[in-house]
């Protein structure tokens, strides 16, 4: 269901307002809060390919030091 139709932005607000009911101003339109994020990573032989979208970063621990595997989007 697109969360831009009437009937969705309705059934978000429900949802929303049941699981953090004190977090959204009285008025305010939920569907400006709502966004998607997702990592997706192939792992071959030889190599790592990752790929991200939206506020999600991907990172590899090597030895106790994070080492960047994606890159931030910037708008």
């Amino acid at each position: 269901m697109m969360i831009d139709s009437k009937r969705g932005e309705d059934e978000l607000e429900v949802i929303c307002k049941r699981l953090v009911p004190d977090k959204f101003k009285k008025g305010e339109k939920i569907s400006y809060r709502a966004g998607s994020t997702g990592i997706i990573m192939l792992m071959t032989k030889d190599r790592y390919y990752v790929a991200n979208i939206g506020d999600s970063r991907a990172v590899l621990s090597r030895n106790g030091k994070a080492i960047p595997l994606s890159t931030d989007h910037k708008p």
